[in-house]
């Protein structure tokens, strides 16, 4: 049986190519995705592209941080970064903002709830940055991968709303992150069998 042809860009089959959703967004500030074990390699991963649409954007692993030289080299500074996690001291990114105090760098950890928190836990310099929660409680659009956490977003969605507060809705459009957000929706339904693509329509 012959392999699958992959895009080469995105990387996704061929026939689930989701280059033409790439839009590039610009946005001032700099977002480091965090990646749980095995997160990434999760076809509905949302956060795998982000890079794609933001040069602002990067991806490091689980992995990754337990090189204490990576923390130098994300120039992580504790009085510009902050981590999103809805921990019980975190900060709403609007209060913040009123504060005058904004944040140039955000850590965001992508991974299920449970991992995020072990992750979070684990490390204590993240807990030692600042916590900033969403300041809404957004409806999720990701209609593909469900989660038991009321008001669950995506990394993709979180990451989005995230800049949108930080930098004020109107200097940033971050219409390219939900239009990405639909074709993976889109492409992934169209793609399932038809009994299973039922429960999705």
């Amino acid at each position: 049986m012959s392999k699958r042809k992959t895009c080469s860009h995105c990387m996704y089959p061929e026939t689930r190519c989701l280059c033409r959703f790439l839009t590039p967004v610009k946005h001032k500030t700099k977002i480091t995705i965090i990646q749980c074990d095995k997160e990434g390699s999760n076809a509905k991963n949302t956060a795998k592209l982000l890079p794609f649409l933001s040069k602002n954007i990067s991806i490091v692993t689980e992995q990754d941080i337990a090189d204490s030289k990576l923390l130098s080299e994300l120039s992580i500074k504790s009085e510009e970064t902050a981590i999103l996690f809805p921990s019980q001291v975190a900060k709403s990114i609007s209060t913040c903002v009123n504060n005058n105090f904004c944040f140039d760098h955000l850590i965001v950890i992508d991974g299920t709830w449970k991992k995020a928190k072990k992750l979070f836990y684990t490390h204590p310099w993240l807990n030692d940055l600042s916590h900033v929660a969403l300041s809404e409680a957004y409806m999720s659009q990701y209609a593909i991968r469900k989660t038991s956490i009321d008001n669950g977003l995506s990394t993709l969605e979180a990451i989005a709303y995230a800049i949108e507060e930080n930098e004020g809705v109107n200097n940033v459009d971050i219409s390219p992150f939900f239009k990405l957000l639909d074709g993976i929706n889109k492409t992934f339904i169209e793609h399932m069998p038809k009994d299973v693509k039922s429960r999705y329509q």
